[in-house]
């Protein structure tokens, strides 16, 4: 199955505001493609989110997950985001050892530089 240009894998998850693929960008880069039916059915959530999604594509941080693409009027709406190569920071806590608190302090400063940068356009995190 393909939606645009992207070749759509695997179902990743169902959630309220609809469901995430695996896929492959023209490119054959590994992203991730959510197709939004599920949050346009509501409007106000629609509204809400589609600013949201605005404003995360804005980002730039490394730790970010960058937003490849948005098509808010595509039958159904869709957004594409890049697919972490590496494990998500709960998944490399859940299976290495202990880190320390040089790594653990490192780890922490990097996400709140990343909170401050979302924070900076408008993004709360909660």
């Amino acid at each position: 199955m393909s939606l645009q240009d992207f070749r759509l894998g695997s179902l990743l998850g169902l959630g309220a505001d609809g469901s995430r693929y695996a896929a492959t960008a023209p490119d054959g880069s590994p992203v991730e493609v959510v197709l939004l039916a599920g949050a346009k059915a509501d409007p106000d959530r629609w509204t809400e989110l589609t600013q949201r999604i605005r404003r995360a594509s804005l980002l730039q941080h490394p730790f970010a997950i960058r937003i490849v693409e948005f098509d808010s009027e595509n039958d159904p709406p869709y957004m594409v985001v890049d697919r972490p190569s590496s494990k998500t920071l709960a998944e490399a806590l859940a299976t290495s050892r202990p880190i320390g608190v040089r790594e653990t302090g490192r780890i922490v400063a990097e996400l709140a530089e990343l909170l401050a940068e979302a924070h900076s356009i408008g993004l709360a995190h909660g």
